[in-house]
């Protein structure tokens, strides 16, 4: 995304903003349309968002409304926005005469139109249709990112495969070993941050956890959540500059971190509330646990409901805060107030027999 800002990346053409949206973005009360108004006038810095679609009589309800109800045409006020922004930067030098000002709006996490409960499939439909109304426009560059495994729902909204068609669609393949050590290595060097070299086998701690992660390519969120611990223990608590071993080991490794962590947030709840959270937890064959469905039902509902306040979800809660750095480091800017989990479907082993599916 950042090479797209840079001047004259793309021939005539100047991309001016940038707003990220996901569909789970959408607090209590609102739709995709009301999230979506929120997120494009909510401005984070000097590129990303378009606080100026908001004029003198106008309000954030006019501007969702108008998104829900002109799919086909919807992109006026962002031309309009566009226009007073592209008038700025000629002015400051920084867009020339002939270059055309665009916005690029990035979907995040696209699966969720169909994972999150409470869209209904005619919202996720005419959602799609704003969105293809929008980069037919021209004004808009939507860049969209879906996982793979949900790609095969993608019939159900029509349109959305035809604006996959072509070069709409580019697949992503599972990183190979080098990329694996480049995604480990480069973030921790342009931070000024070190992996240790093991003193008797003298290999680079990096290597080492590359080499666990390239046998299960479902273990990046694994990775992240490991590399934000040790950056944690070893430069923010011990102020070094060296990812360690020794760290390493105490977290245990690639797939026992979370769990250790988990581990360490029960510790420190009440005895009730542990025993509430019990109730959370069915006993799966794999050490793990799952949440209940009803089979039959088209919309799964989670048979295990709690009021709000009830102990199990006061800790359920404190256990994906902590274990979970999506939501500890961006709930304030991504996801609800209260805390909610940003990690869908991510596991917590909790010990050899049981575990906690934190949402």
């Amino acid at each position: 995304m950042p090479k797209l800002f840079v001047p004259r990346r793309v021939p005539a053409t100047a991309f001016l903003r940038r707003v990220v949206f996901r569909p789970s973005d959408a607090r209590d009360g609102e739709d995709l349309f009301d999230a979506l108004a929120r997120r494009l006038t909510t401005q984070v810095g000097a590129e990303e968002g378009v606080s100026e679609l908001i004029g003198p009589g106008q309000s954030l309800t006019s501007l969702a409304s108008h998104l829900r109800n002109s799919t086909a045409e919807p992109a006026y006020p962002i031309g309009t926005a566009l226009g007073q922004l592209a008038l700025q930067a000629r002015q400051g030098g920084r867009m020339l005469e002939y270059e055309s000002p665009r916005l690029v709006l990035v979907v995040d996490q696209l699966e969720e139109l169909f994972t999150v409960e409470r869209i209904s499939s005619d919202e996720r439909r005419r959602f799609v249709d704003l969105l293809a109304g929008l980069v037919r426009s021209g004004l808009v560059w939507v860049v969209a990112t879906m996982r793979i495994d949900f790609w095969h729902r993608a019939h159900e909204t029509p349109e959305l495969v035809r604006l996959s068609e072509g070069n709409g669609r580019l697949e992503l393949l599972p990183p190979g070993p080098a990329q694996l050590s480049q995604m480990i290595r480069r973030p921790a060097e342009a931070a000024g941050v070190h992996f240790e070299g093991h003193p008797t086998t003298n290999v680079p701690l990096n290597e080492v956890i590359a080499e666990e992660v390239v046998h299960d390519p479902g273990a990046l969120p694994l990775l992240s959540y490991l590399l934000d611990q040790l950056y944690r223990a070893d430069v923010l608590e011990a102020d070094g500059t060296t990812l360690t071993y020794a760290s390493y080991e105490r977290l245990g490794r690639l797939e026992g971190a979370i769990a250790t962590q988990a581990e360490t947030v029960l510790q420190r709840c009440a005895p009730e509330d542990r025993l509430a959270l019990g109730r959370c937890c069915l006993p799966r064959g794999d050490g793990r646990c799952r949440r209940q469905y009803r089979t039959r039902d088209r919309t799964a509902r989670s048979a295990l409901d709690f009021p709000a306040g009830h102990a199990a979800v006061s800790v359920g809660r404190g256990v994906a805060r902590s274990a979970c750095p999506l939501t500890r480091q961006r709930c304030g800017e991504r996801r609800k107030s209260d805390g909610a989990c940003g990690s869908r479907g991510a596991h917590f082993p909790l010990g050899p027999g049981a575990g906690l599916r934190a949402e």
